[in-house]
């Protein structure tokens, strides 16, 4: 099938308008100026309505693309407000929210879709550029490219997968342009005023988003990766049955792969992305930065930069790097025991006891060895709320991590860079080594969530933490989980959430007996803050170091 022909494929049929029905872009132009955008929930449903209803019948020549211009503000408007009412809000979404993000992707998949239906009608019968209309097809080309890259940015702010459909179009409408010698050709950026933009990059775009792994990232995030991916795009190399780079079935309703396990090896017939340009333009700006800086400016197209820690930059970087993995994966087909979040990770280590508890009993087991008074700060500690665990079927792994598919996700309130325990499945009395991993992507596919981890060890023990500022001032105990071994001899490696502040230089730490290890009796020490590592939005690694100028006047390690 030829790439006009692609266009609408998979598209309803389309009948003759009504005699009510006004498929011209003067009627729409006029339809559109009455719709209440200050009512946005009634100006969703009106626009919604006659995305529908062009969808639904045959226009003439370039009527349907000039109508569609005048719909795009609107359309535009509404999925802006949309986007600011989301806010941050973690996944899974509230259900009100959820439908309004639904319904953000509909209309750009239906606006979508009618440039495509725009397009084939404007260069009917045999798919020939029109005369004197090479500048008209260009830019419904770039704006249903960029109406349907939306659709998929909609679709990863959900964590759900591409609704079907998708990337055959983006394919189609690219192939087209190619065909026509357009794919070059600039036009003006439909999101972004005084901007210009080519089919190539708009649909280069796409694939380099969906490298990256946007499943990885939260709300805020992916805006930045779309952001910082925007001002290099340019750079990235697409030919066709290219060796090397990352390989795109431009023949097939899926994009370049989201992780390692789903991209394809090269040949005939494909189309290879390559990545190595934009590789050396961030290494080059990172070069280039004085000592103790570590952001870096990316000028955008029309104007403007977008200001980048380097850190951010390493991590859209981390998952385009095919040719050699870290660890080989194995299928697999176990289950296990999943507890999402410190509160959970915490009491399953801690031998389902709530944290007050367990102070109390760490705090007893060293109080009859004689070495440590309760202060009255862990005393006031408690939270008998008893955690949620869930069950995860394994589907590959590696060393480095799993791949999972929660068996059952109703109540799962997972975030990207959350801690997770992982423990093979078993009755929740029984005791069992728990590893310790990291959230690093999620995804919707029908009724399934898929979860990557990656995993940080694969031993762990509950701790607590009585943090200590610069200024002497004692903080809230909290929850912490130690990554045994980790930091070698003499220091400790805690993980702890995002709350623990800044300014903290000593920590008092709160341990158990070791089961396995008879030497390592309940201990209560106080130890020095050394680096602090984030390991996600909601995790931090952190390396203590003894506190010996403690340690000699009788406020050291207790145990």
């Amino acid at each position: 099938m030829d790439a006009y022909q692609r266009l609408i494929e998979n598209l309803p049929a389309r009948l003759p308008p009504g005699r009510t029905q006004r498929a011209s872009e003067k009627g729409m132009r006029e339809t559109v100026a009455g719709v209440p955008l200050a009512n946005p929930a009634q100006a969703a449903r009106e626009v919604e309505q006659l995305l529908d209803g062009m969808l639904a019948t045959t226009w003439g020549g370039g009527e349907r693309i000039g109508a569609l211009a005048h719909m795009r503000g609107p359309a535009g408007s509404l999925c802006h407000g949309i986007e600011q009412q989301l806010g941050i809000e973690s996944h899974p979404l509230p259900p009100v929210s959820a439908e309004r993000a639904a319904l953000a992707q509909r209309l750009q998949w239906k606006l979508a879709c009618n440039h495509a239906i725009g397009l084939h009608e404007l260069c009917a019968p045999a798919g020939k550029l029109p005369r004197f209309k090479g500048k008209l097809v260009g830019a419904a080309i770039v704006a249903g490219l960029v109406h349907a890259g939306q659709t998929l940015v909609w679709a990863y702010r959900q964590y759900q997968a591409p609704p079907a459909g998708v990337w055959q179009l983006i394919h189609a409408f690219y192939a087209f342009a190619c065909e026509l010698a357009l794919g070059d050709q600039p036009a003006d950026d439909p999101l972004f005023a005084g901007a210009t933009l080519s089919a190539r990059n708009a649909y280069a775009q796409a694939l380099l988003l969906a490298v990256s792994n946007p499943y990885r990232f939260s709300a805020r995030e992916l805006k930045e990766a779309c952001a910082v991916i925007r001002s290099v795009v340019g750079q990235c190399g697409l030919a066709r049955a290219g060796n090397h780079g990352v390989i795109v079935d431009t023949d097939a309703d899926a994009g370049p792969g989201y992780v390692d396990e789903e991209r394809l090896a090269a040949g005939a017939g494909v189309l290879s992305l390559d990545l190595e340009p934009v590789v050396r333009i961030f290494d080059e700006r990172v070069a280039l930065l004085p000592e103790g800086v570590d952001a870096v400016d990316l000028p955008q197209p029309g104007g403007g930069v977008v200001n980048t820690g380097i850190g951010f930059l390493r991590r859209l970087q981390a998952n385009w790097a095919t040719a050699v993995r870290g660890h080989a994966r194995l299928s697999a087909s176990h289950v296990l025991d999943l507890a999402v979040g410190m509160h959970a990770l915490h009491y399953a280590l801690a031998g389902n006891m709530d944290f007050g508890t367990f102070i109390r009993q760490v705090h007893g087991e060293a109080i009859t060895v004689g070495r440590h008074e309760l202060a009255s700060a862990w005393l006031a500690t408690s939270d008998a709320t008893r955690p949620q665990t869930f069950r995860g079927d394994v589907l590959d792994q590696s060393e480095g991590g799993y791949q999972l598919r929660l068996q059952e996700p109703d109540g799962a309130r997972l975030r990207i860079g959350e801690v997770i325990g992982l423990a093979p499945a078993a009755d929740a009395s029984e005791e069992r080594d728990w590893m310790v991993g990291v959230i690093r992507w999620l995804r919707l596919e029908n009724d399934r969530q898929l979860v990557g981890v990656e995993l940080l060890h694969r031993t762990a023990r509950a701790a607590g933490v009585r943090p200590v500022t610069a200024g002497g001032d004692t903080l809230v105990p909290q929850r912490a989980v130690e990554l045994p071994g980790h930091a070698g001899q003499g220091s400790l490696s805690l993980l702890v959430t995002n709350h623990f502040a800044r300014n903290v230089t000593a920590a008092e730490v709160v341990l158990p007996a070791l089961p396995s290890d008879w030497s390592a009796t309940a201990a209560v020490g106080v130890w020095q803050c050394g680096d602090a590592e984030a390991l996600g939005n909601a995790c931090v690694r952190v390396t203590l170091v003894r506190d010996e100028v403690r340690a000699a006047g009788g406020m050291g390690d207790r145990a």
